[in-house]
């Protein structure tokens, strides 16, 4: 078999196979061979059929799956014997239709491929990109505080009920005369807290009443007949709610009533570890530097943004196999319909030279990841998660334990490894351009983000935000993994 490299361009050319009979002939008669040993031909025993026949039956099919196999085969080894770097892989030549009807012609097989161009990058201290920080403010640092204390504090059961206490109880449903209905609503587990109560007179009920005391009042009319509240407290349907207006009394068997915690030690041993704070000064400042490092992945998100579009801007100019690509993608995948694709595109287009730019700088500088990175990266994967939920960990072997459970499920180790290169890559950026720190407010540094990504606007958060996983290191999207993506798709 011949095989010629047609070049186009710098990044498009066609690879034609040609095949000829010697190619080919061998083969399908050793395939129409098997056929006939497998095949059960009416009028022969299994086996015995005559080749003359056999050619007949399974002569088209055998070729056409042979000379397949062979041009397959034959592409693939071209391919990695030239160690192309190619964009997505080959398709069939769009005005190239070739008909396999004669065991005894030659075939000329065309295909399209579309490489990776080249990127021609270097960056120095000469480069400057912007690196935001946000300003750790007294007010900050007092929200967070109040949080802590939300958090820590504690559950009391006083012996007579306020306004913000909850009250538990036995709610039974009464009649006219206000004696339990028969077969009426009982709720033996019933809870109210009365600062919920819409209904001013029904509400005062409730403030200085006694545990283990009894009460009588109306949740039609506490709730203003609010069919949700209603419902959740009768434990009845929506559509019940307005036949339930009578009175209902409440055996009350427990008041409850949560108080923050105080500023002091046992507090600052809660949050930080027993004896890393002493002082309400220290803690202050525990807490600064606490939410000083929430902010980090945000700054590092915002700065690997700014630095992708910068990188991009100074690889220019980036050809790019644009036509073949968005051929390869509609033939591989029934994900997207022409206008979908051409829709999408830009987005696409943009993440592959995002990644081409990144792998490039990292092949040039020899940046590998250790074991020892996607442990800590595992690790780091865990303390976010953690503080998702608001917790604070202070047990190191606590968090390694879930970072090695982390790392026996092969469907984390890779984005893992992936984010932990990320991660050293951004690290790489930074010691190596020249960055422009910015000490912004929160509310400059949340606009940041308030800005409009992909034709969307992201929403601005209406709180300092708590530490969350690095999306920039987590969900970088490899121009390969969308080739792999589709590639899945067709089994």
């Amino acid at each position: 078999m011949k095989v010629t490299l047609n070049r186009i361009d710098a990044v498009n050319a066609t690879v034609a196979i040609e095949v000829t009979k010697e190619d080919y002939g061998s083969v399908v008669e050793n395939g129409i061979k098997g056929f006939g040993r497998k095949a059960a031909v009416p009028g022969f025993r299994k086996g015995m059929a005559p080749m003359s026949l056999l050619r007949k039956l399974y002569g088209k099919t055998v070729l056409y799956e042979e000379i397949n196999n062979l041009v397959s085969k034959k592409l693939n080894e071209f391919i990695s014997e030239e160690k192309f770097n190619l964009i997505g892989g080959a398709i069939p030549d769009k005005n190239n239709i070739v008909y396999l009807d004669s065991p005894e012609a030659d075939y000329t097989f065309l295909f399209e491929i579309g490489f990776a161009p080249e990127v021609n990058i270097t960056i120095d201290k000469g480069d400057v990109i912007p690196y935001y920080e946000v300003l750790i403010t007294d007010d900050l640092i007092d929200n967070e505080i109040k949080r802590y204390k939300s958090s820590f504090g504690d559950y009391t059961h006083p012996d007579v009920a306020d306004e913000n206490n909850l009250v538990y109880g036995i709610l039974t449903e009464l009649d006219e005369n206000d004696n339990p209905k028969v077969d009426g609503i009982i709720i033996e587990d019933a809870t109210i807290m009365p600062s919920y109560v819409s209904d001013t007179d029904e509400k005062n009920k409730f403030i200085g009443v006694e545990r283990e005391s009894d009460m009588i009042f109306n949740p039609f009319k506490a709730y203003a007949g609010n069919e949700i509240e209603l419902a959740s407290l009768l434990k009845i349907e929506k559509k019940e709610v307005k036949n339930c207006t009578s009175n209902f009394s409440l055996h009350i068997t427990d008041i409850t009533n949560y108080t923050e915690a105080e500023v002091n030690q046992a507090l600052f041993d809660k949050v930080f570890g027993k004896g890393k704070v002493n002082s309400e000064e220290e803690f202050r400042q525990k807490v600064a530097d606490f939410l000083r490092k929430n902010f980090t992945p945000k700054s590092d998100l915002k700065f690997i943004t700014d630095a992708r579009m910068f990188l991009k801007k100074k690889a220019e100019p980036f050809e790019f196999p644009t036509d073949f690509f968005k051929r390869w993608m509609l033939q591989n995948s029934s994900k997207y319909t022409p206008e979908e694709l051409d829709a999408k595109f830009p987005y696409f287009l943009s993440e592959i030279q995002d990644n081409m730019i990144r792998d490039k700088i990292i092949e040039e500088n020899n940046i590998k990841v250790e074991e020892s990175e996607i442990f800590n990266t595992a690790k780091a994967t865990v303390y976010s998660q953690f503080a998702q939920y608001g917790m604070v960990v202070n047990d190191d072997k606590e968090v390694e334990a879930y970072a090695e459970r982390l790392l026996q499920n092969e469907d984390n180790i890779d984005k893992i490894v992936e984010s932990a290169l990320n991660t050293k890559f951004k690290n790489f950026l930074k010691e190596n351009i020249t960055l422009d720190r910015k000490l912004v407010s929160i509310e400059e540094f949340q606009e940041l983000f308030n800005q409009k990504v992909s034709g969307r606007r992201k929403k601005t958060a209406k709180k300092p935000p708590k530490e969350e996983p690095n999306t920039e290191e987590t969900k970088d999207t490899k121009y390969t993994d969308i080739v792999s993506d589709l590639k899945g798709e067709q089994g």
